[in-house]
């Protein structure tokens, strides 16, 4: 890379004009001021209060979450496959306290095998897991999928799972 000097022959320009000591000063005081001036001006107005407390503010969001705390996965057993299902909530805001899970498995043509409800106490904010065990699968579907379907009872929440049981152990 070349300097200015080499290209033009001349010193490159020194930025003389920006301010240096007290005027410098002067105009970061400025500055500061007028920053303020427009902030408390802002926080005068109702509607940016009222953004900035919403921004800054955790507001109460009420909702229960609905997991698997792990993959489903299938047990094989002599009389065949039982799927294993942990599954966990956690209650944020809302008021319920003991929820119903309505858990099935079937195969994958859509038959049901086997179908359990499961009721846990949930704590705010605490996951709550518990893990069901599903089937067993008889042994006429043993080289096909079965789908493992979980629903929070009286919520929109549902959560599916297929497990392949010609590749389980």
């Amino acid at each position: 890379m070349t300097s200015v000097l080499e290209e033009t022959g001349t010193p490159a320009p020194h930025l003389e004009s920006a301010p240096r000591g007290p005027a410098r000063r002067v105009g970061l005081v400025i500055t500061t001021v007028a920053v303020a001036v427009l902030v408390t001006i802002a926080l005068a107005v109702p509607r940016v209060r009222l953004e900035l407390r919403r921004s800054y503010t955790r507001l109460p969001a009420e909702y229960t979450e609905l997991y698997f705390g792990k993959d489903p996965s299938l047990e094989r057993t002599p009389s065949g496959y039982l799927a294993i299902v942990p599954v966990s909530v956690v209650r944020h805001g809302t008021g319920a306290t003991r929820y119903a899970l309505d858990l099935s498995l079937s195969t994958g043509d859509g038959q049901v095998v086997d179908s359990s409800t499961v009721t846990v106490d949930a704590e705010p904010e605490v996951p709550v897991a518990t893990v069901v065990r599903l089937g067993p699968v008889p042994s006429r579907f043993a080289s096909g999928a079965t789908v493992v379907q979980v629903s929070l009872a009286g919520h929109p929440q549902t959560l599916h799972y297929r497990l392949d049981i010609e590749h389980s152990s």
